[in-house]
């Protein structure tokens, strides 16, 4: 874009230059450079629309609510956009844009809740130095802390913990636990955790001693449970081409019916009860040469150790292939029988509001794109927590080549460049043809 504006603007100082020395009269050359600038103008927005044109789009399936929806990309979505996903795009059927957020699957996410235990006893009187609480560990595991929660305050006391199995015999597990400054300044209540060696006991007594008539409020006490949970996964098999053996080196070739999108792999293998194996991981990568030829070469992407212990799992990372290449090394053994390898990712979304019955699409595959900004980013923890998803149908395809190499930026092509020059020469040479014959006639 620089390269015309200088261009056109060498051109305008040109035209200006000959109309201060009369070499050609205003009213001629303006209708002259009309008429060129239109037919340039119009080349180059035909080139601009040419270049911002998607390779694929697939339609949304009509949603039955009005709402925010997720949108879960497909392996075969996710194969043929870009890395960062900046040139996915929502359009509804009068061709007006739809603000989006991504959201990914997290790996592991780990949550904790509190668990109320039951207590089953408590003795708390205001005119007694000391007050007791006795719970029962139901699940019979053993614990190493537990905690409680209080109404605020701010005394100080000292608290006793003990086990039993039969509530009559009492063994002290920890004493003179500082209990004070137990109070919370964004709320009413306060949890206090207590940690004490790993004990099994069936009955536990905690015992708060203090000053007569100064009793704190124990509202309930319980631990707290962590569960982790790792993000929904979709996945794919591969096609297995062939397994030959070359040299004591199996050598796999798979296929997919198009580019698609994995992060991980799973291998199903046979062949032997015990192995531990040595592989690797290539996929075809177009690069060139020294001749700036382009070129098909296979780029490792992985080193794996199969082995019959484990569930042969591999995180691979983002990767996006038609091809996949694997080499086992067998030394001595004989070689095992690949049975199923298969390709897995976290699930990814566009969350996006939709309305009820109306058709949307989903267009993708222009490299030349730039990522979205839009306002909806500034309001995702505004969104609901539950949010319907909804399916995609089939992709289909816009341009031929839109699955080769990555396109260049329209100004980064050098026939495009050569051609914006060609047609300002041509201009040039045709005014200067029509100044001389001009100054010829005028003479």
């Amino acid at each position: 874009m620089i390269k015309i504006k200088i261009s056109l603007n060498a051109i305008h100082e040109i035209i200006r230059q000959m109309r201060a020395l009369k070499i050609i009269s205003a009213s001629k050359m303006h209708r002259f450079l009309n008429r060129r600038a239109i037919i340039i103008l119009s080349l180059f927005w035909s080139w601009t629309a040419t270049a911002q044109e998607f390779g694929y789009e697939v339609d949304l399936l009509p949603v039955k609510e009005s709402g925010f929806h997720k949108i879960q990309l497909t392996p075969a979505v996710l194969g043929k956009v870009d890395g960062i996903l900046s040139d996915l795009r929502i359009y509804d059927l009068a061709g007006v844009e739809q603000p989006y957020l991504i959201e990914k699957e997290a790996f592991k996410e780990t949550n904790t809740a509190f668990k109320e235990y039951e207590i089953i006893e408590r003795f708390d009187e205001a005119n007694d130095s000391s007050s007791f609480f006795i719970f029962a560990n139901s699940s019979g595991q053993p614990i190493d802390n537990i905690s409680f929660i209080v109404q605020n305050t701010a005394v100080k006391k000292t608290a006793v913990l003990s086990g039993s199995n039969d509530q009559e015999k009492w063994y002290v597990i920890g004493n003179n636990y500082p209990l004070q400054s137990m109070y919370n300044r964004d709320g009413a209540t306060f949890k206090k955790r207590l940690d004490f060696p790993l004990s099994d006991f069936q009955f536990f007594k905690l015992e708060v001693k203090g000053k007569p008539n100064e009793p704190i409020n124990i509202l309930t006490i319980g631990y707290h449970e962590s569960n982790s949970t790792r993000g929904r996964n979709s996945g794919f098999d591969f096609i297995i081409d062939k397994q030959e053996e070359i040299d004591d080196v199996s050598m796999i070739t798979l296929s997919l019916s198009e580019i698609k999108y994995f992060e991980k792999l799973t291998f199903t293998l046979t062949g032997a009860r015990f192995y531990t194996r040595n592989a690797r991981v290539y996929i075809d990568e177009l690069t060139e040469n020294r001749k700036k030829e382009k070129i098909l070469v296979k780029r490792q992407i992985a080193s794996i150790a199969l082995n019959s212990n484990t569930n042969n799992t591999f995180e691979i990372g983002p990767t996006r292939v038609e091809k996949l290449y694997i080499e086992i090394d067998n030394l001595d053994n004989q070689p095992l029988i690949v049975e199923n390898v298969s390709g897995a990712y976290l699930n990814q979304y566009l969350v996006t509001d939709l309305k009820a019955g109306e058709a949307y699409k989903m267009k993708f595959g222009n490299r030349a794109l730039d990522a979205p900004s839009y306002d909806l980013a500034h309001f995702k923890r505004q969104l609901p927590n539950e949010i319907k998803e909804v399916e995609l149908q089939q992709v289909r395809q816009l341009i031929s080549d839109a699955n080769q190499e990555p396109e260049k930026s329209l100004f980064e092509n050098t026939y495009f460049i050569w051609s914006i020059i060609g047609v300002i020469g041509l201009f040039l040479l045709i005014i200067s043809i029509r100044m001389i014959k001009e100054l010829g006639h005028d003479k």
